[in-house]
């Protein structure tokens, strides 16, 4: 669409409207239904002509007495630049209050550092992910509401010169003609994101630019629940499994929410534990405040040429780090897959995400082309599938599958494909957007019986957990309780008295009321 087609859309076609920072973001709807949504902004300077002239010498003192991108941190050149536009407007005695001052350096500030056209998408935390795909294509999004999203903001070179200049000098990566790819997070105080970034000769047209938007707010199972991404019987069950150590495989496409789902399991870990993390972009939670014990390590990214940290190197080494409980951000490559179940085999077990279109892809994927032999399989407990879908015109993910491997009783070193198969626990129905239970006596699952050759766990006692779990999980959902801190405070302390709850010997209303009036949680 064009500029004056997209500024010519009537009221009667806005969807959506919000203020991000400086700017205000519309939704608007197109003629042709069949077509994106359009995404479009206006800032102050839009709404207030008579702002421009100080805003433009603004710019202009920013850009004369500016630190270079490369000499510090880009967090604290930000804030450094904001407090100088601030103090400069102030200065010149126009009358202005604190929100337009506030507004009018920001804006002048991502203007000095030829970013403005990218800061609205990269402060929107709708957005999920932003596209170029050349510099004569405009960016387009996908939005956590609307969807896929057209715009009609192109970026010249010197802009795009500029974000690149950013993110090398923040990445310490390379990328040039010998290594066209760069992979990288870019964290501030006001967004993270993770950057993918690909130039020629890899890129006909010159550039491609993936930015994928890291959730600053983090997703609870509780506000899982209640958005229909999960069921409380298949947290109950999961976190019943989470809590003897067993591991958990969640896979699915791009986008489709793994990272967020096992962040929302690792959160509610007992505290005691030793947790361990390798990731490329990060994407853990920090746990330290919330007094547990976690290690995060960063290694290299694949696309990175020569590498000081692999992901594979440092998987292997965990074995002398005594973790216990693991988390494995992407698992990619061969090398990757190697690494996990050779670290799986020697006993550790945690949560990891991998890439398929399904289980059963996944399986494939590592026997066929990675190479790992079935019998590695054995170390698998619980794999969860994921997936981003349209219902009612929105985007929503849900769980589509919780399954489990049935393996032959005794170990045999030259099985055969056939000789596994993967059963449904849970599974999502589309007819009516329900998880459904799929396997009759849970207490019989592989892994509930892996458990039990451990483990005590009659089936009374079994189930008599399982359903306190589900009761927490659903009440904590129906009363809307989603504070991360709340919730971890109050896992942690269920945690602590769980002997009693096991055998049913408290009553599950009595230990939230207790908990949330006594004032635990502030």
């Amino acid at each position: 669409m064009k500029p004056d087609q997209f500024n010519n859309l009537s009221k009667d076609q806005i969807l959506d409207q919000y203020t991000v920072g400086p700017y205000i973001v519309t939704i608007l709807s197109t003629s042709d239904r069949s077509f994106h949504n359009m995404y479009t902004y206006s800032s102050i300077l839009e709404l207030s002509p008579s702002l421009k002239g100080i805003f433009y010498l603004t710019v202009q003192h920013l850009v004369s007495s500016g630190e270079s991108i490369s000499s510090l941190l880009f967090d604290q050149i930000l804030a450094d630049k904001i407090e100088t536009a601030k103090l400069f407007i102030k200065n010149t005695k126009i009358q202005l209050s604190n929100d337009i001052i506030q507004k009018l350096a920001e804006l002048s500030t991502f203007k000095s550092m030829n970013l403005e056209k990218l800061f609205p998408f990269l402060l929107d935390e709708n957005i999920e992910e932003i596209f170029l795909d050349s510099l004569s294509s405009p960016i387009y999004l996908d939005h956590r509401k609307w969807g896929r999203c057209l715009t009609d903001t192109y970026l010249s070179e010197r802009e795009l010169e500029s974000f690149i200049t950013l993110i090398r000098a923040n990445s310490g990566y390379r990328l040039d003609t010998t290594n066209p790819s760069l992979k990288t997070e870019l964290i501030t105080k006001r967004f993270h994101v993770r950057v993918s970034l690909d130039i020629h000769p890899l890129v006909v047209d010159k550039v491609h630019l993936d930015i994928r938007k890291v959730r600053r707010k983090v997703f609870t199972l509780p506000e899982l629940i209640a958005n229909g991404t999960i069921s409380p019987d298949i947290c109950a069950y999961v976190y019943f499994c989470l809590l003897r150590r067993r591991n958990i495989t969640v896979t699915g496409e791009p986008g489709a929410g793994k990272t967020t789902l096992i962040n929302a399991f690792d959160i509610l870990t007992p505290p005691d534990w030793r947790k361990i993390t390798i990731e490329d972009v990060i994407e853990s939670i920090p746990q330290l405040k919330y007094g547990k014990h976690q290690v995060r390590f960063k290694v290299e990214p694949y696309e990175e040429g020569e590498k000081k940290y692999s992901k594979s190197s440092e998987i292997i080494k965990l074995l002398h780090r005594s973790p216990d409980y693991i988390y494995l951000g992407e698992i990619q490559t061969k090398e990757h897959s190697k690494a996990m179940f050779h670290a799986l085999s020697a006993g550790l077990t945690g949560l990891q995400t991998c890439h398929s279109a399904g289980p059963e892809d996944l399986l494939l994927r590592w026997l066929f082309h990675h190479k790992i032999p079935i019998i590695a399989f054995q170390s698998l407990d619980i794999i969860i599938h994921t997936k981003r879908i349209k219902i009612n015109g929105k985007y929503v993910r849900r769980i589509i599958r919780v399954c489990e491997l049935d393996m032959p009783k005794k170990v045999k070193f030259n099985l055969n494909l056939h000789e596994i198969r993967i059963i449904d626990i849970f599974k999502w129905n589309p007819a009516t957007d329900i998880h459904e239970q799929y396997f009759d006596d849970l207490y019989n699952t592989p892994t509930i019986q892996k458990i039990r050759k451990y483990e005590k766990l009659d089936k009374k006692q079994f189930y008599n957990e399982i359903e306190m779990l589900y009761n927490i999980f659903k009440i904590l959902a129906e009363r809307k309780i989603f504070d991360v801190t709340k919730i971890v405070k109050f896992f942690d302390y269920i945690n602590r008295v769980h002997a009693k709850w096991r055998r049913r010997e408290a009553d599950l209303e009595q230990i939230l009321s207790k908990f949330f009036k006594a004032n635990i949680v502030v």
